[in-house]
């Protein structure tokens, strides 16, 4: 069904339940969601976390500070994990003080304080190119506190491959599950955040002060896209995702080309010289493109901001669906190759589930494409086009025009070749059985056929039905599980500018929920515009 409906399709959706057998979700011993299973395993490792010191989108054009040609990239800074987790659970203990308190008072917390004074050595390292004219008095370790890290937004892109073995048992490949097509996994990370920037306290070197938490707790990707299938598993905290489908006309102006600024911690000087605390500076580098295309466009922010940003084409010009949806723990999105996708995550913290732990955190696997080699060429080539034609800099004098035929050769011989890999196993570590979900022949736990659909849409339908059957179900040919109940989601549509809220098709393989969207910035501008995801 999933091969049949979406995949074969490049159909989004959200399927509910399908990682419920991971140990790192369902077992209480090896559950992500507490820190302490990876301090445990990996508390002395060293980890290269990206991070802002400023601002909760952690790559972002600087339009807002008049520099429209710049990518500001986020930093990189290693520290051992046992620090990275640290800084999210003194940020969930403030979190908890201040519920009772506005105000924390270090006088009488003295563990707090300890906490926060705690000495370490960090170290700067290179997100973008280095070149001899980068500051590299800079990539030397700093000494600093805890106190000094706990204001930063870390978010880490962790190779799920490079964890030890007996980590990567506690997750696995999601698509055995769901099409055999696939095969191996190209590659797979995770993804975990402390949140957005918190407010430096004044003075910044005093032992007695204790950072805030700004206004906003969410953390942001920009807009892009991956040539890969994706499937994106929640293990905690929640994300609201905004999808844009591809080869429709260009909204969101994204490129990769532009001057490339990397920030960079850097150790300051009190100004009576007695004491040092850490501060941020960036460098710019002579790298002239981004790994991939990134667009300026922000769906919570208004419309007279997007204009500004896509040359007036978000959101007037939206007249094709988009998606918007919630993932909450537990939850996976499929996400089809060359869709563009928005991402606003949310610690448990934040949203008050302190259970929950102090991090959000999630796993995706990404697959090579198996179908609509044809469309997938097109979207990709229309996408180097696009890339193009909204440089944000002088283009690079040896870079060629993009031109349809080389590009497609090289996408087929990429795509062969990858295929090709695709083929050869990955061997991945076994796990434990669960409870719930009973293995067969010592392999993975098989989840069961699809039970329900919470919901399902259709862009140009503006039907509610319910099918035969749903009260009791029925059973299909073979004794396989059909839907208890489909539901098609009313056309909300607007003519008057209204906000439009279709969600992507979701999938139960657990217990059906609702399935809701933000309200998000995007109005139609006629009556053909959807906002999705």
């Amino acid at each position: 069904r999933f091969e049949r409906e979406f995949a074969s399709l490049s159909e989004p959706c959200i399927i509910e339940g399908l990682v419920d057998d991971w140990p790192a979700v369902s077992d209480s011993e090896r559950t992500w969601r507490d820190s302490r299973r990876w301090e445990e395993m990996m508390g002395d490792q060293m980890l290269d976390c990206g991070f802002d010191p400023v601002d909760s989108r952690m790559m972002h054009f600087g339009d807002e500070e008049g520099e429209p040609s710049v990518l500001f990239n986020p930093g990189r800074l290693r520290l051992p994990t046992w620090a990275f987790l640290e800084v999210a659970r003194i940020r969930q203990e403030i979190l908890r003080l201040r519920r009772t308190d506005c105000d924390v008072d270090l006088s009488n917390n003295a563990a707090l304080k300890e906490r926060l004074n705690r000495e370490i050595t960090v170290q700067n390292m290179p997100f973008l190119n280095v070149d001899e004219g980068s500051p590299l008095q800079y990539f030397a370790p700093i000494a600093c506190r805890m106190r000094d890290l706990v204001p930063l937004s870390f978010y880490l892109s962790h190779d799920t491959f490079a964890l030890p073995k007996e980590m990567q048992g506690d997750v696995a490949p999601q698509a055995p599950k769901l099409i055999a097509g696939w095969a191996s996994p190209n590659s797979s990370r995770i993804w975990t955040t402390n949140g957005a920037p918190w407010q430096v306290p004044y003075p910044p070197w005093s032992d007695d002060v204790v950072p805030e938490p700004g206004d906003d707790g969410m953390i942001y990707s920009c807009f892009h896209c991956d040539r890969m299938e994706n499937l994106h598993s929640i293990i905690a905290g929640e994300k609201r995702v905004v999808l844009v489908p591809p080869g429709q006309k260009d909204v969101l102006s994204a490129t990769r080309y532009a001057v490339q600024r990397q920030w960079l911690a850097a150790s300051v000087t009190s100004p009576n010289g007695n004491a040092q605390y850490l501060g941020s500076t960036m460098f710019t580098s002579k790298q002239t493109e981004c790994t991939s295309d990134q667009s300026a466009v922000h769906p919570f922010r208004s419309p007279e901001t997007n204009r500004k940003v896509s040359q007036g084409a978000w959101p007037d010009g939206v007249d094709f669906p988009v998606r918007v949806g919630r993932l909450k723990k537990g939850d996976t999105l499929y996400i089809p190759a060359y869709h563009w996708h928005w991402v606003a995550t949310s610690t448990p913290p934040t949203l008050g589930l302190d259970d929950e732990g102090p991090l959000a955190v999630s796993v995706n696997f990404w697959w090579w494409p198996i179908h609509n080699d044809a469309a997938m060429e097109r979207w990709s080539f229309q996408n180097e086009q696009e890339s193009w034609r909204n440089a944000r800099s002088k283009l690079p004098a040896d870079l060629l025009v993009p031109d349809r035929d080389v590009h497609g050769a090289s996408f087929r011989r990429l795509t062969a070749r990858q295929r090709q890999e695709g083929q050869v196993p990955k061997p991945w570590p076994q796990r434990s059985a669960q409870p719930s979900r009973p293995s067969s022949g010592g392999s993975t736990p098989a989840a069961p056929p699809p039970t329900s659909y919470a919901s399902a849409c259709s862009g140009g339908s503006a039907s509610r039905r319910t099918a035969q059957g749903a009260a009791g179900g029925s059973s299909a040919a073979g004794g396989a599980a059909v839907p208890h109940s489909w539901e098609e989601v009313e056309d909300t549509r607007s003519q008057d500018h209204e906000p439009l809220r279709p969600s992507p098709a979701r999938v139960g393989l657990g217990s059906p929920q609702p399935s809701s969207g933000p309200e998000v910035a995007c109005h139609a501008s006629n009556g053909r515009g959807d906002a999705f995801l």
